[in-house]
């Protein structure tokens, strides 16, 4: 009897943590359809320095990075004129995925940290609620580690369009 509970044991613990390793996957080819349905206007754009393709919202202008923001890490960034509403892609200083992920953790006001895919790309996905956005790193065909960050979550039907373009990041070459 107590080896069949030590094995039911066992059992329970590795479906449990396969359970919580699962990962989930954003993929352009679940959104498709439904952007094309949805009548939001957006169009892909590509970023040939990084190799990534990504859907952006016709209604958020493309702003002009200065030197200095290029300098931090600032790939692009669109937003409204008031900032409320915005994407936009940086550079982050980590070697791998793992480290920035383990980097994260605890990281206060950083919640809802997760490990995902895009398209087949490994990536880990977090919010901050206090700034109502959410972010996604992955890394590119150069080995560069890449952050998305969309903001607001909040606004009604924003999670669906931020899943959209969440969903369309792709790797090009």
């Amino acid at each position: 009897m107590k080896k069949l509970v030590a094995v039911l044991v066992v059992l329970f613990m590795l479906f449990g943590f396969a359970q919580a390793e699962e990962t989930a996957e954003y993929s352009w080819s679940n959104y498709e359809e439904a952007f094309e349905k949805s009548g939001v206007e957006a169009e892909f754009v590509t970023f040939e320095d990084v190799g990534v393709k990504i859907l952006i919202p016709k209604a958020l202008p493309k702003w002009e990075l200065s030197a200095e923001e290029i300098d931090h890490g600032f790939i692009f960034y669109y937003a409204d004129e008031k900032e409320e509403t915005y994407v936009g892609m940086t550079y982050v200083p980590f070697e791998t995925l793992e480290d920035y992920h383990n980097e994260i953790k605890g990281v206060e006001p950083i919640s809802d940290i997760r490990q995902v895919t895009i398209n087949g790309i490994p990536a880990v996905t977090y919010q901050v609620k206090s700034n109502d956005s959410m972010s996604i790193a992955f890394v590119n065909d150069a080995g560069k580690l890449l952050e998305v960050t969309v903001r607001p979550l909040s606004q009604e039907g924003a999670e669906e369009v931020w899943d959209m373009v969440i969903s369309s990041i792709q790797l090009v070459k």
